[in-house]
């Protein structure tokens, strides 16, 4: 990878917003097309990245889908995704407390706002699904008060704009390292916590069933909530039928007393969410980004001594 300079940071920064320009400039409807056509670039310039997303929903949906479908959804997964990167930069003008309910429809939130709007501190987890990054914008249209934790953006200077464009929408961001002690304070103030929640963890993370296969996921949600005893809200923001127009909704609710009896709490909400945010993959596959890495990181193979398997040896 080529060393950053000052020169080429301010060189990837001049030619952002010179897209981000064009991209304002143009209609809504216009971008969406231009959407298709990025994700189409995308994966014949990264045909890499096209044979993972190819990977990864065989593993999920080999048995249900046919090949060609499959391929069909890694590049309606890859367009989905350009077409997120645009909405982000349009939503700012788009989402204000007054207009949102023109491109936002809401579903089952009405348990999720009430506990948003008490101010005794909650986590939001979502995944890479649909238009993810308009979750917290309405959350914080609807007054609540919402901190997310992103990781920085390689260049500073695009980095710097993203905060301060977030800031704007009433959304602070706080940054992956070193993440723990601004995420008490939050959950102290009584305010509401914002996690992408499935990233590969690495070796350390806590190894969920995710699709069928052992996926590497961080422990900080479940401790912050145990340690806190906070509700955990599984959301979703998946687009519908239209140009820029999303359904906004809550797939559970994991509250403390839920886990209080468990005898591994840590791992049982850490499965428990992980199976809420697949179910919301399995309902629109194709709005999510099967290019990430997410079962990159695998448990340690055990040996296993070879002979007869008794109730009490089993593994």
């Amino acid at each position: 990878m080529a060393r950053r300079t000052p020169t080429r940071n301010r060189a990837e920064y001049l030619l952002f917003q010179a897209l981000r320009l064009a991209i304002q400039l143009l209609p809504v409807e216009a971008n969406f097309y231009t959407s298709r056509v990025l994700g189409w670039l995308w994966a014949r310039i990264l045909p890499q990245h096209f044979g993972r997303a190819v990977e990864h929903l065989t593993w999920a949906f080999g048995a249900e889908r046919t090949p060609g479908e499959i391929r069909r959804l890694a590049l309606a997964s890859m367009q989905n995704f350009m077409l997120t990167g645009i909405e982000l930069i349009q939503s700012p003008r788009l989402l204000n407390a007054r207009c949102w309910p023109r491109y936002v429809r809401l579903h089952n939130l009405d348990d999720a706002i009430q506990i948003f709007m008490k101010g005794r501190g909650a986590i939001l987890v979502t995944g890479h699904l649909g238009n993810f990054e308009l979750l917290s914008q309405v959350i914080a249209c609807f007054g609540a008060n919402i901190s997310a934790i992103m990781r920085a953006i390689d260049n500073p200077l695009i980095n710097d704009w993203m905060v301060r464009t977030r800031a704007r929408t009433g959304v602070e961001l706080i940054y992956k390292k070193g993440a723990m002690e601004a995420a008490e304070e939050v959950l102290t103030r009584g305010h509401l916590l914002g996690f992408m929640a499935d990233q590969n963890a690495g070796s350390r993370g806590v190894f969920v069933d995710f699709f069928g296969r052992p996926a590497s996921t961080f422990r900080s949600i479940a401790l912050l909530a145990i340690e806190y005893e906070v509700p955990i809200i599984v959301g979703y923001c998946q687009r519908v039928a239209g140009v820029f127009q999303h359904v906004m909704g809550c797939e559970r609710i994991i509250r403390p007393e839920e886990w209080r009896n468990q005898s591994d709490a840590l791992v049982w909400i850490t499965q428990t969410y992980t199976t809420a945010i697949e179910n919301c993959i399995r309902r629109q596959p194709q709005q999510y980004l099967w290019t990430h890495r997410r079962w990159k990181s695998q448990p340690p193979v055990r040996n296993v001594t070879a002979g007869p398997v008794t109730d009490g040896n089993r593994c």
